[in-house]
């Protein structure tokens, strides 16, 4: 039912409804550094370079149960930190150590400098977990329950989503509150107008028109469910996820077979892809990790952690609807065989390439604990694709080593004929 409604919409720009959710609307001025600069009528703040030392501005709570949403309009490489999240009354307005590393708050801290891939979520001076550096465009929230003690932070909506104990409390024991970096920026979200401008889209950009060199759907614009619709959109989620567990896995379940059910036009996929087959498969692998992130299957896409990622890898699931991805995880459950047969002999032959007659030993290496540590790092897969494609190649390399009296990898089990070799037990060994 879903699908009929907004399956042409794009999961982006399908903003869910939360029931009983007051928004704060301004800053609140007379607790808030006053050497911040503020505009919009109180809903947008600046730090001008590096005035005041971790300057901070506070929010007042408009209920025991209420979001505050704020869009990071600039944000360039600086000094000193941005903090985002929730903090007991009596914060200082300047010189505290910033939302989260400051005792009874809670929240996310980047700092700026540093050259380190990641920012903090940080509980009275405790990291507790981390996330990609923050950057223009992003959409903090942080919603709080008073009467569940609880305080959620979250970027982009789905992209990250923490949830931190708080103490029991009332609205004046509480306020939101940020400190900002040098030259940063951020403007209060208080309900949809703020987002439907494309030249404010978190993810919107006019040079992400296009997939495969055709257009999917219209210039986007955000939709706000009601209760239902958003109980809906989150069961379509859950299915997803079945979806995609059961493609990626080699086993199938009854349950996979329910949800294999919402799967869509396979064929339509390549042709929105330009009816190249390569090129559908570059989409799909952009687009397969960041469905992964809306779904919180991942924490991040792989890509998120490169500052100088190439325009030509950027996901456009922007500019992708709910139907879109149906049919681009139909066509690769399709092709799924054929894909990654091209793609370890790719894999395999450049990994020739590099180490000519010694690859089946540095394979070997690659792989020695193969069978107890999990296959993480590009080498490691393109050793695995390597021993698949030249398998007998492998077994020659192992029957020599085995033959030696010094062994270049000792202690593998002789009588194993698996590729890569177990060490001291194999389940399927041959016994002479």
């Amino acid at each position: 039912q879903f699908l009929r409604l907004y399956g042409s919409r794009s999961p982006l720009y399908t903003r869910a409804t939360y029931s009983f959710t007051h928004c704060v609307s301004e800053w609140d001025r007379s607790t808030s550094n006053a050497d911040l600069t503020y505009s919009q009528e109180n809903t947008t703040v600046e730090r001008v370079g590096s005035i005041s030392c971790y300057p901070a501005a506070f929010c007042n709570l408009v209920s025991d149960h209420c979001t505050f949403k704020v869009m990071l309009k600039s944000a360039p490489k600086s000094s000193n930190w941005i903090t985002f999240g929730l903090a007991r009354k009596g914060m200082a307005s300047s010189s505290s150590d910033g939302v989260g590393r400051t005792n009874n708050t809670w929240g996310l801290s980047d700092d700026r400098s540093s050259s380190t891939s990641h920012s903090l979520l940080v509980a009275n001076g405790q990291e507790m977990s981390n996330f990609r550096k923050l950057r223009v465009g992003d959409v903090l929230s942080a919603t709080v329950s008073l009467l569940e003690n609880y305080c959620d932070i979250s970027v982009n909506d789905n992209e990250l989503q923490y949830r931190f104990n708080i103490p029991p409390g009332t609205m004046k024991d509480y306020c939101f509150a940020m400190t900002f970096a040098n030259d940063h920026r951020v403007t209060i979200i208080y309900d949809d107008s703020n987002l439907t401008n494309s030249n404010n889209s978190p993810t919107a950009d006019k040079n992400d028109q296009k997939i495969g060199g055709n257009n999917i759907i219209p210039q986007p614009q955000f939709v706000t469910l009601n209760s239902d619709q958003s109980r809906m959109m989150s069961a379509l989620k859950k299915q997803l996820k079945l979806i995609i567990a059961a493609i990626n896995s080699e086993k199938s379940t009854d349950n996979d077979s329910n949800a294999m059910q919402l799967l869509g036009d396979a064929f339509a996929w390549q042709q929105s892809c330009g009816g190249d087959h390569d090129e559908a498969i570059r989409c799909y692998n952009v687009l397969a990790n960041e469905v992964e992130v809306l779904l919180n299957m991942r924490r991040k896409s792989p890509s998120s952690n490169s500052e100088n990622s190439g325009n030509e890898e950027k996901c456009q699931l922007s500019m992708l609807s709910w139907n879109n991805i149906l049919d681009a995880l139909s066509w690769y459950r399709q092709h799924k065989e054929q894909i990654l047969m091209e793609r370890d002999l790719a894999m395999a032959n450049h990994f020739y390439m590099v180490h000519g007659d010694d690859a089946s030993f540095f394979a070997a290496m690659n792989l020695v604990e193969y069978h107890t540590h999990k296959v993480e790092s590009d080498e490691q897969m393109a050793s695995l694709a390597y021993m698949k494609i030249f398998e007998s190649d492998m077994q020659q390399w192992y029957e020599y080593n085995a033959s030696l009296e010094d062994p270049l990898i000792p202690n593998l089990n002789k009588r194993c004929r698996c590729v890569p070799r177990h060490g001291k037990k194999c389940p399927r060994e041959v016994r002479s």
